[in-house]
């Protein structure tokens, strides 16, 4: 793979950053566990600009409690198809070009978490 160029490396820096604002923003009670459980998923649509189409709902309410540390991800789009499949096919249709629909970092009516 890497003598073919498929494997990019890059910096993990903006992935310790999220790590570690998981670590002082959720308690094991509050759902680090949960987050840390899945967290390659969202490391994923940090590392690559890509949105995540998911039924856990649970993990987006959680990253929603993290996402005013690591500016990157309250871009990060998460969408769960079974309940905004609308959205989602909107979205999708469109080439996901919205960046701002479905941002973890905005509550459901679109405004900022800040």
């Amino acid at each position: 793979m890497e003598s073919r160029k498929r494997v990019v490396r890059r910096s993990d820096r903006e992935m310790r950053d999220f790590r570690a604002a998981v670590n002082s923003a959720l308690s094991i009670e509050q759902g680090r566990l949960a987050v840390m459980k899945d967290a390659h998923l969202t490391e994923a649509a940090i590392f690559y600009t890509a949105g995540v189409l998911s039924t856990d709902d649970q993990q987006k309410r959680l990253l929603r409690r993290v996402a005013a540390e690591p500016e990157r991800l309250a871009r990060v789009q998460w969408f769960n198809p079974s309940s905004e499949h609308v959205t989602a096919c909107l979205w999708l249709k469109d080439g996901c070009k919205d960046a701002t629909v479905g941002c973890i970092g905005r509550d459901e009516r679109g405004a900022s978490q800040s």
